[in-house]
């Protein structure tokens, strides 16, 4: 593994984390920043739980990387026993990292994960803010 991997992939995290976020007009007032992360060695899951009632989650980006050829970036949001699939992206061997310009707005009081495979290393970071309904 090259030795730059760890230092890019928390500098992006960081750039990520200090993207100003706009709330559409249909929510109120920004109230929390959240931000999850998970590493693994075979599959890497950064979940943000539900907020609670009245709250959702907006996801507004995210960091996966990988040491798998053909690792995938899954966005899950949960929904008991089944989960929707939000987005996927197609990583490979490195990373990506990812400020959405429209944030994915996840169901009222439900928990969101951000899910990467690999090999031998992979991990997951999630970025967003909880907003009352």
């Amino acid at each position: 593994m090259l030795s730059w991997y760890p230092c890019a992939i928390e500098r992006a995290r960081l750039s990520l984390l200090k993207v100003s976020v706009i709330i559409k007009s249909n929510f109120k007032f920004m109230k929390t920043k959240f931000s999850a992360t998970a590493t693994h060695a075979t599959q890497a899951d950064a979940t943000q739980a539900a907020p609670g009632a009245g709250k959702r989650l907006i996801i507004t980006g995210f960091i996966a990387s990988s040491d798998t050829a053909g690792a995938i970036m899954t966005l899950v949001e949960d929904i008991g026993d089944t989960a929707v699939i939000k987005l996927q992206v197609q990583v490979g061997i490195g990373f990506i990292a990812h400020k959405l310009a429209t944030p994915i707005v996840i169901t009222a009081n439900l928990p969101v994960t951000v899910r990467i495979t690999g090999t031998t290393a992979c991990k997951a970071n999630i970025l967003g803010v909880i907003t009352s309904n």
